[in-house]
């Protein structure tokens, strides 16, 4: 017997409302135009960091806004502290 599909609804929102929760999320980047990335949200402090790409900070987690909006997925986005 098939298990039935949960179905969690998604909509993107606004970067100046911040998640409840830290951790990971999809972001709509500024540039290049139609891309998603990720961004980690810090709960302590309300800032957005990115991994850095640059030969400086290879890997290393750096503050970075530059997107639109962030994506919540309900019941998921909301599991992220445990």
């Amino acid at each position: 017997m098939a298990s039935p599909k949960v179905n969690h609804p998604a909509w993107w929102m606004p970067k100046r409302t911040d998640p409840n929760y830290a951790g990971w999320y999809y972001v709509r980047e500024k540039w290049p135009s139609s891309c998603v990335g990720v961004r980690y949200f810090d709960d302590s402090n309300q800032t957005w960091w990115a991994v850095s790409k640059d030969s400086k900070n290879d890997g290393a987690l750096v503050p970075n806004e530059s997107f639109y909006d962030w994506l919540t997925i309900p019941s998921v986005s909301d599991r992220q502290r445990n």
